[in-house]
């Protein structure tokens, strides 16, 4: 059996097709994690609101006098933890075992709230997620519950979808839980709430649908992809290092200078409008007070002093620059996005529209107290920096760039930096991304998912792509049409992005024609094209 794509004829000849039937994967039964018969083997994650987790009999979802539940019992202050109240719960699988996720259809659990506990001011007593801990530690994260009244008057029975198509899936080794409290919509107070009967439900029909292809032009430069799945505030971050190779250091701050210092991040491509949230970005960090070094994939949250310049799209399709900065806030942001005075510290300095978020975006600071902002069709604003920050920012700074999406719909897309500047700083920095890989003797990755950050080099014409999940499938090429004409390709350098696996394809990698043919098998079915 021969699974086809629609026919693609590109400009060069190129058609794409799959051959191999759908995957059946071997029939599971229900895994069932926790019913909380006799042990409660959970352990806080992280958070720095009080956890303490104890096994109750005098609650069971079934009223099983010989079963219990998990009582959590959360201590939220949102004064004293700022953006830290929150808390994160896992367990992982008996007996250490690692689970594909794929042979499941949904997460479920049941669960219960008591009344007594704290609302927030939306009047909900807040935003519950879960999903899985893998094996490496990072996570899936399949949904969340906002806790309405509805929960405190009795059992509550929550099933969560799990895609099939998901990346890592495969690498399950625990679930989790966690809720966050902090913002102007926080908690604080004794939380209670009880967990129950927690378990996967097995696919009754576990036909994974083979891989299917997909090709496009390449846009040569360095992609930074939100592929962590489920993640909405991923940060996919590469960083400047200040250490160079010889031993002396980077100084990438602007005070003191007596010269201009400009920071330009050049945009080769962005999502569309109907993707308004996703952003790229630009972070300078002071290097004190990190509370968790400068590989934080969140280094803006939890630093107290961050510059933030933010570039996204709206729905018209215009692109919008913004220049934030906040100084004194660690885990939290409300500074930064703050224009009114009386609501406390201003921290947005200047907004400015382009036609389009595509381009060069340069920030400059011409002195201590100025910055300007020039959008990529020559438009510029200038504001004033306060005076009384300019000392926060007064010692080696961090430099990250990157894309985070925002919503959940946006996970999975991509933008390619064509070009990144430092300039009027004693080491500048000019890369335009061109060799086969990150350099890193000036950039690491700082970012949810490494896998999301490529380098397409700019030999690269085409990037081609296929869905997951493609265990036991091999990408081949071929002049033509003809049997036995079809090669392997190395599939060593492909990159995961969201749901989907890529390849950049160079001249080398096709076939010395005009034309080029791909087809995804499962080596020993022996199939050839008709």
């Amino acid at each position: 059996m021969k699974a086809w794509i629609t026919p693609r004829l590109i400009n060069v000849g190129l058609f794409l097709f799959c051959s191999g039937a759908f995957l059946a994967a071997a029939q599971t039964q229900d895994y069932v994690v926790d019913t909380f018969d006799n042990e409660a083997a959970w352990q806080p994650w992280w958070g720095s609101a009080q956890q303490d987790y104890v096994l109750d009999f005098s609650q069971d979802a079934h009223n099983s006098p010989d079963s219990g539940s998990l009582m959590a019992v959360i201590t939220f202050d949102l004064e004293t933890y700022g953006g830290d109240n929150q808390f994160a719960v896992y367990r992982d699988f008996p007996n250490g075992e690692v689970l594909n996720g794929a042979q499941y259809q949904a997460f479920a659990f049941d669960i219960r709230w008591d009344p007594e506990s704290p609302k927030r001011p939306s009047g909900d007593y807040g935003y519950l997620e879960y999903g899985f801990r893998l094996t490496d530690w990072s996570q899936i994260w399949l949904g969340g519950t906002t806790i309405t009244d509805e929960f405190t008057q009795g059992w509550k029975h929550i099933e969560a979808p799990i895609d099939p198509a998901t990346p890592k899936l495969d690498q399950i080794a625990g679930v989790v839980f966690k809720m966050w409290a902090g913002g102007d919509n926080g908690l604080t107070g004794q939380t209670l709430f009880w967990l129950d009967n927690i378990k996967l439900i097995a696919n009754p029909n576990p036909q994974i649908p083979p891989p299917t292809l997909s090709l496009t032009k390449a846009a040569p430069g360095l992609l930074l992809c939100a592929s962590a799945p489920g993640q909405q505030w991923q940060r996919q971050c590469i960083r400047a290092v200040l250490e160079k190779s010889d031993g002396a250091s980077r100084d990438f701050r602007w005070v003191g200078r007596g010269q201009p210092v400009s920071f330009t991040t050049t945009i080769r491509s962005f999502p569309g409008p109907d993707y308004s949230g996703f952003q790229a970005h630009m972070f300078l960090v002071p290097d004190v007070d990190l509370p968790y070094g400068p590989d934080d994939t969140s280094i803006d949250w939890n630093a107290p002093h961050v510059v933030f310049f933010q570039i996204t799209s709206d729905d018209q399709g215009q692109g919008i620059g913004r220049f934030m900065y906040k100084v004194n806030e660690p885990s939290g942001n409300s500074m930064l996005w703050n224009t009114n005075v009386t609501d406390g510290p201003v921290g947005t300095l200047l907004i400015l529209t382009n036609s389009t978020p595509v381009g060069a975006w340069t920030v400059t600071f011409q002195d201590d107290t100025h910055v300007q902002v020039t959008a990529p069709d020559g438009t510029q604003g200038v504001a004033a920096f306060p005076q009384e920050d300019v000392s926060y920012f007064d010692c080696p700074l961090f430099a990250y760039f990157g894309v985070q999406p925002n919503d959940l719909n946006n996970i999975g897309l991509s933008a390619v930096f064509g070009k990144i500047e430092i300039v009027g700083v004693p080491d500048p920095i000019s890369e335009d991304f061109s060799s086969s890989a990150l350099d890193e003797t000036i950039w690491k990755i700082v970012a949810a998912d490494p896998n999301g950050i490529a380098v397409i080099p700019p030999e690269t014409q085409w990037q081609i792509s296929w869905t997951l999940p493609d265990v036991g499938f091999q990408l081949e090429v071929a002049p033509n049409l003809v049997a036995g004409s079809w090669t392997p390709i190395d599939l060593a350098n492909a990159v995961v992005i969201g749901k989907q696996r890529a390849l950049f394809l160079t001249p080398s990698d096709l076939p010395e024609s005009d034309q080029a043919f791909f087809r995804m098998v499962r080596p020993g079915e022996g199939g050839e094209a008709p």
